[in-house]
């Protein structure tokens, strides 16, 4: 894994708290009609060891009972915090093989950490509910780490299950499940992050208004390697991952049946540099959109990545828009559009695309495979198979662009590129201002 974590000595820190936590919430029980009453627990157990004297949790009135049975830890009773919902500043701890059950605060979160350095591993997080995280929400210049751990069924305003904000982050091996953003990242939500490390997780069926999987609002670097994203839903964008802002490197990741309106796996906005290397998309569907990658504004580069299956208007593959970058040694199969690029639809964009194949790719109007407009960069390298575009026919469908569809490519013929560049030469097909590129 690329970065400077260093996911043993996370692991192996003995000079550290570590905590074992053990909560359930009541069983139908109305929350909001308690108030802070407290009466929110079913039962909790909790203990802390080492790192010099028990350590200062404030939390709500529903801990107020169990207590006195905790160990290593100073409980500190706030009313004005709802239910079992708790609160640690200026810590430095790991949390370990804890479960967190059915806690329904609609506090903060389960955990609030404030400018704190936190692990959590071999934990569990299921049926939470509050107002910014379901399970864990961390602030002012915190350190998460999140290692084998689980998080199911979490809903909160912030992020589904975990939230952080001017922060940094490492999740590793971890499942995020079944979660709900009611604003935005239905799995893990991090706004103004410093850096960012998700390697080897598992985000499957959850759902946001914005990034379904992971959403990243400004942050200073992000890595996101080895990642399953599986049948994650939006209202609005990035059903997979929503991107803005950052400089980042996603790679091996496998993005399949997510959904959402536009960019069904990832969208990605006004972001400086992006690299996509050796991911894998698959059926992946935007009612309006891409289905693929939706990048607008910025720089990203593409490249060994595999999109299949994927469904939108525009670009079933792949969507750039002012964006600078080249598309290369990908293999795009049969993606679908309604409307223009089958594979690939670029719009007042800048990069070359070439050494990709493309195979059974479909537009209903124009560009069967590529669709450019107001763009540069040449089109070279490619194998081109059973691509078909009802409209016109044309495989690529380029207007008001610079550069040269070549010669090199195999599989196209002069009848299959229409060319309208008012003027621009392209030296292998045919006549620049040819309506049929022959």
């Amino acid at each position: 894994m690329s970065g400077a974590f260093d996911l043993q000595a996370e692991k192996q820190d003995k000079n550290r708290t570590v905590c074992q936590f053990d909560l359930t919430g009541a069983t139908d029980v109305d929350t909001q009609s308690l108030g802070n009453t407290g009466a929110t627990l079913q039962s909790a157990n909790a203990s802390c060891t080492g790192g010099g004297g028990p350590i200062k949790i404030t939390g709500g009135p529903a801990l107020a009972p169990f207590a006195p049975y905790f160990k290593g830890i100073k409980y500190v009773q706030n009313i004005q915090i709802p239910g079992a919902s708790m609160y640690l500043v200026n810590v430095d701890l790991s949390i370990e093989d804890s479960t967190f059950t059915g806690l329904q605060e609609r506090g903060n979160a389960v955990l609030s950490f404030v400018n704190s350095k936190v692990t959590i591993l071999n934990s569990s997080f299921s049926g939470g509910a509050n107002s910014a995280a379901g399970a864990v929400y961390a602030n002012q210049s915190s350190q998460v780490t999140i290692l084998d751990s689980m998080f199911l069924g979490n809903s909160g305003g912030q992020g589904g299950a975990v939230a952080t904000w001017d922060s940094s982050i490492l999740v590793n091996g971890s499942t995020f499940s079944g979660n709900l953003g009611n604003g935005q990242g239905g799995g893990l939500s991090i706004m103004n992050g410093t850096t960012v490390f998700l390697t080897d997780n598992t985000f499957e069926e959850n759902s946001a208004n914005n990034g379904g999987g992971v959403y990243v609002d400004v942050c200073g670097s992000a890595v996101l390697e080895g990642n399953s994203f599986q049948g994650n839903q939006v209202q609005h964008s990035g059903g997979g991952v929503f991107l803005v802002e950052c400089n980042a490197q996603l790679s091996d990741n496998t993005f399949e049946k997510n959904r959402g309106t536009n960019g069904a796996a990832v969208w990605q906005n006004n972001c400086r540099q992006v690299l996509y290397t050796h991911n894998n998309l698959t059926a992946n569907v935007a009612s309006a959109g891409s289905g693929g990658l939706e990048i607008n504004q910025g720089s990203a580069n593409i490249t060994q990545c595999t999109f299949t299956l994927g469904k939108g208007v525009k670009g079933g593959g792949v969507y750039m828009q002012g964006v600078t970058g080249t598309i290369s040694d990908c293999v795009f199969e049969r993606n679908a559009v309604s409307q223009f690029g089958g594979a690939v639809f670029r719009g007042t964009s800048k990069g070359d695309l070439y050494g990709c194949e493309f195979t059974g790719n479909t537009a209903v109007r124009s560009g069967a495979v590529i669709y450019d407009s107001h763009c540069v960069g040449d089109i070279g390298l490619n194998v081109f198979s059973n691509n078909k575009a009802r409209g016109d026919n044309s495989v690529i469908f380029r207007t008001e662009s610079q550069g040269n569809v070549k010669g090199d490519n195999k599989g196209l013929t002069a009848n299959l590129v229409h060319v309208d560049n008012n003027g621009a030469a392209n030296q292998d097909y045919g006549d620049p201002n040819s309506a049929t590129g022959s």
